[in-house]
């Protein structure tokens, strides 16, 4: 089977640690938080089927978000910051 090289590709493995610091205060259901967050990435590149090299690159971040718990224990998060780009993030959260 013959594939055309469609030009350069990259692979990215990295790792990543996240701190938080949850705020104490008396409402359960609103639970907000301080995010730091450091790691690091080696980006492959490619040329078709040729190594080009690659890159080390160091990241981290700054942040706030919070918990918003509609239940004892489902709710969604919110979280805004600096994280190697600006981001604005919302996801849901599922407690076991």
């Amino acid at each position: 089977v013959y594939i055309p090289d469609n030009g350069p590709y990259t692979e990215i493995y990295g790792f990543s640690i996240t701190a938080k610091y949850y705020a104490p205060i008396p409402i359960k259901r609103i639970q907000p938080y301080v995010i730091t967050h450091f790691g690091a990435s080696l980006n492959n590149e490619y040329s078709g089927y040729t190594f080009i090299g690659d890159r080390v690159a160091a990241f981290i971040g700054f942040g706030v978000g919070s918990n918003f718990m509609l239940g004892r224990r489902f709710g969604f998060f919110l979280e805004a910051g600096y994280f190697s780009a600006s981001l604005i993030n919302l996801g849901i959260i599922f407690k076991l």
